[in-house]
């Protein structure tokens, strides 16, 4: 069953909305997201832009697995790829660091303008 690899990614996290299971993801999150527990560094830049050049970045080596990947459908067919051995765990990966760190810095912009 063919999916677009944008809702691959937009899936990656689910699409519940039990406020139990967001816990349970949230503390996921939270403990970390590698055996060692570390956090994803948080950039002092309160610069929109500068974070969506960075997570751009991603784009080419874990999304398109450095252009192995057809980043738009060309003509009237749909390009058909499969997916290379382990991308969907580093897909995973992926998107934890990044939901976690989008996470810590709308903490960090929510306390700076609170106070």
């Amino acid at each position: 069953n063919p999916h677009k690899l944008h809702a691959l990614w937009d899936d990656l996290l689910g699409a519940t909305h039990d406020p139990a299971e967001i816990e349970k993801i949230a503390a996921s999150l939270e403990a970390g997201n590698d055996a060692k527990g570390r956090r994803p560094p948080v950039s002092l830049v309160r610069d929109l832009p500068t974070w969506l050049q960075g997570t751009n970045a991603l784009v080419q080596p874990y999304v398109y697995v450095s252009e192995t990947l057809p980043m738009a459908a060309t003509g009237p067919e749909k390009a058909e790829v499969t997916l290379p051995p382990g991308y969907l765990v580093t897909a995973h990966k992926v998107a934890n660091r990044q939901i976690t760190l989008a996470g810590l810095r709308l903490a960090g912009t929510l306390n700076a303008t609170a106070f």
